[in-house]
């Protein structure tokens, strides 16, 4: 199967949710879970690192949401 990793840009975000386990041993699956979901919280609060790793030059811009009256 071809790999088309821009197809799914989460991929990405592996580098960035699995830099804080390098060279680590958890004791059980509830510390690496743990450590993992600490990452992802702290990634939250930088959306201008995700958006750099996930965002393709390709990709539309987004698009204005249309101001649309409303019905009396």
């Amino acid at each position: 199967m071809p790999y088309s990793p821009e197809l799914q840009p989460e991929e990405h975000l592996w580098l960035l949710t699995n830099a804080s386990l390098i060279n680590q041993q958890f004791a059980s699956i509830g510390a690496l879970e743990e450590a993992q979901a600490q990452r992802c919280v702290a990634l939250k609060a930088q959306p201008a690192l995700i958006r750099s790793t996930i965002l393709f030059h390709w990709w539309p811009k987004r698009l204005h949401k249309r101001h649309v009256p409303k019905r009396k």
